[in-house]
């Protein structure tokens, strides 16, 4: 068989007809020295070989760094075999990055081919100025829009405070759902009368440190606040937060729907229902507001209403 393909590829290098070609064309460029493993000699020219290792006959793998170059615009593609490839192409469409479109802070990453590249990323850790609507991430950078190489956990809402939203949210009960009410223990009351007004809470963690430990110490589930104690995304501390900090969403809800929309799998918020606070009204009620227009009132604790949890940052 070697003798007949030996005679065919000498046949095509002599006569001139379709086979031929040179020694290096058909795959003949390297010497005996390069090919510890043996190989197969050109017909024409016994100084050049293609080699033969543990993937057998090696003159289909005529591509390497030397002959397909990403510095050309070119990546190796096909089967690999000691270093060389079966086909060369030019670099695909996932190479979309370079300095022209990949600007300060931002850097290029990723597989490059020529001067473009696969990513175009934050540097990790890099510096997180808070600013309502920015995307924050599990390192403790934040960003207008999202970058996937990093784990985003929620959406800035309150740079002063440094408070962010989280990605989801949960359709629960106040309380367990049943009509035995309770008024809990060192939760303060807001009735919205003689000054006393509900908006003015902005103690969502320690309202849920409240609830949590008196649904334990009492055996009465108070499902929203324990729902987002109970979130461990990002590592941080998470609590229903309270009406005042709901509030907050509202007043920039577009930029917090808009960056939940760039993130794959997030929840945009849902604008018609009402969201549960952490902040009482007095034993059968709890706060409730909606963000399509900011209308909040007490709710039954036994109502469904929506839980999105929150984490300072």
């Amino acid at each position: 068989m070697v003798k007949r393909l030996f005679l065919t590829l000498a046949a095509g290098l002599v006569s001139g007809n379709a086979l031929a070609a040179t020694c290096e064309e058909l795959g003949y460029k390297l010497t005996a020295e390069q090919c510890p493993n043996g190989g197969v000699k050109c017909p024409a020219d016994p100084s050049k070989m293609y080699c033969a290792n543990a993937c057998g006959d090696m003159r289909g793998y005529r591509y390497d760094a030397s002959n397909c170059s990403a510095a050309d615009g070119l990546e190796p593609a096909g089967v690999q075999c000691g270093g060389r490839w079966t086909e060369c192409r030019e670099c695909g469409s996932d190479y979309k990055y370079n300095k022209s479109n990949c600007r300060t802070p931002k850097v290029l990453a990723g597989l490059q081919c020529a001067d473009s590249y696969t990513q175009c990323v934050y540097p990790t850790g890099s510096d997180c100025i808070p600013t309502v609507g920015y995307i924050i991430y599990k390192d403790g950078s934040c960003h207008s829009d999202y970058d996937d190489t990093k784990e985003a956990i929620g959406i800035i809402y309150d740079p002063v405070n440094k408070l962010a939203l989280a990605l989801d949210e949960s359709r629960q009960t106040w309380n367990d759902g049943t009509s035995n009410w309770k008024d809990i223990p060192g939760l303060k009351n807001y009735t919205n009368s003689n000054g006393n007004m509900a908006i003015d809470d902005y103690a969502g963690q320690s309202n849920t440190d409240i609830i949590v430990a008196f649904a334990k110490e009492s055996g009465q589930e108070h499902r929203a606040a324990e729902y987002c104690a109970a979130k461990t995304t990002g590592g941080k501390k998470w609590f229903l937060p309270a009406l005042g900090q709901i509030y907050k969403w509202y007043e920039g809800v577009d930029k917090i729907q808009d960056a939940l929309t760039l993130i794959p799998g997030a929840t945009k918020i849902t604008m018609s229902n009402y969201h549960w606070a952490s902040t009482e009204v007095y034993s059968g009620n709890a706060w409730i507001l909606r963000l399509s227009d900011g209308y909040m009132f007490g709710s039954n604790k036994v109502n469904t209403n929506t839980a999105r949890c929150s984490f300072a940052f």
